[in-house]
């Protein structure tokens, strides 16, 4: 059976991508300008190639923290750092 609180958090956490996505457009049509790569928490997990829930936990633990908390973003640098550190 499938656990009602495990959609709802899968639920939230694809309207927090959708929103961080909305988020970064809105931005960059500003005109503002962005010298480094910006990922989303979907993203930051691909780059580390581990789960959102992990990003998460990194994030909690800081040792990686939101460029711009507002829209939830992580520089990619930084996170190419942390996946270093890790090998």
């Amino acid at each position: 059976m499938i656990n009602p609180f495990e959609l709802v958090l899968e639920q939230l956490d694809k309207l927090d991508e959708a929103i961080s996505k909305l988020a970064i457009e809105i931005e960059e049509r500003r005109n503002i300008d962005f010298a480094e790569e910006l990922c989303t928490p979907k993203e930051a997990a691909q780059v580390l190639r581990c789960s959102v829930s992990h990003v998460h936990t990194l994030r909690q633990q800081k040792l990686i923290s939101y460029v711009r908390p507002e829209l939830k973003v992580y520089r990619k640098s930084d996170l190419l750092a942390i996946g270093k550190k890790d090998q």
